[in-house]
């Protein structure tokens, strides 16, 4: 009876929400691994995330973030940080980045991570990968 208990607290305990994710997060690992693994993304291999925000819930996953270059310089277009936004699903073989946009920041302090002007949800995520696309 004991030990029933136990292992339904831990499952309970154990279960995924939507949330963002921290630092020493394994879920996080994996989305960085996925998007720097995505051929797509291979100009991004000499290149270093500074995660801004990065969310998961059990099917979704979002990364807002700017790039740092090998020499630790913030990446830059006419002056602005350059951000990335990626959507990525959860499918059996890990998550898979399925939409992306990138827009100009002022700043690398003040970033808006929001997607189509909405706060971070599994809907917005759906919804962004629908009219979102593959950036070009």
């Amino acid at each position: 009876m004991r030990k029933t208990l136990i292992l339904l607290l831990l499952a309970a305990t154990h279960q995924v929400q939507a949330q963002d994710l921290k630092r020493n997060d394994p879920r996080r690992k994996a989305i960085l691994e996925a998007v720097h693994d995505t051929p797509k993304y291979s100009f991004l291999l000499d290149s270093k995330f500074v995660v801004k925000r990065i969310w998961a819930s059990p099917q979704w996953s979002y990364l807002c973030a700017l790039l740092k270059d090998k020499d630790g310089n913030y990446q830059k277009r006419d002056d602005h940080f350059e951000l990335y936004k990626i959507i990525l699903s959860k499918q059996a073989h890990g998550w898979e980045p399925i939409a992306d946009s990138w827009e100009l920041a002022l700043s690398s302090s003040n970033v808006n991570c929001n997607l189509l002007d909405k706060n971070i949800s599994d809907a917005v995520l759906k919804q962004g990968a629908q009219e979102i696309g593959w950036g070009e």
